[in-house]
């Protein structure tokens, strides 16, 4: 990759603003230890929108609206509370991190490889937030 794109790229992962979310900050903080080491400034820029936009922020508007009450059909579905919650974010969140390192196709993972990821393991993904 262009070395000015990653340097924009680690550029934005680090200014990216957690919004106060204590787990997007524990997801930021593994991400930009982990650059060095397994990802690209790309790849974690991606998990971290992805988590962000897609499962932390949406989820968390969930179960503070008055609607949120899960009926027993639903128990196990949906997570319970902010703690159940953000344990289902950090255990798949773990589990992508673990295929990303395993299945990368150079020594850094771009953001490619978070999508091959994601798109591998997207039954035991899927099961933490009952994705069809």
């Amino acid at each position: 990759m262009d070395q000015e794109l990653q340097r924009i790229y680690g550029g934005l992962l680090a200014a990216y603003d957690v919004k106060k979310s204590n787990i997007l900050d524990q997801i930021k903080a593994t991400l930009i230890l982990n650059q060095e080491k397994s990802l690209r400034p790309d790849a974690s820029l991606c998990l971290l929108t992805l988590y962000d936009n897609m499962i932390v922020t949406p989820y968390s508007l969930r179960l503070r609206t008055a609607s949120s009450q899960v009926n027993g059909a639903n128990v196990g579905i949906f997570p319970q509370n902010e703690q159940e919650l953000n344990q289902r974010v950090m255990d798949s969140f773990y589990l992508l991190l673990q295929t990303i390192d395993r299945d990368k196709k150079d020594l850094l993972a771009s953001s490619h490889d978070v999508i091959i990821a994601i798109n591998s393991i997207w039954g035991p993904l899927s099961s933490y937030f009952n994705w069809g």
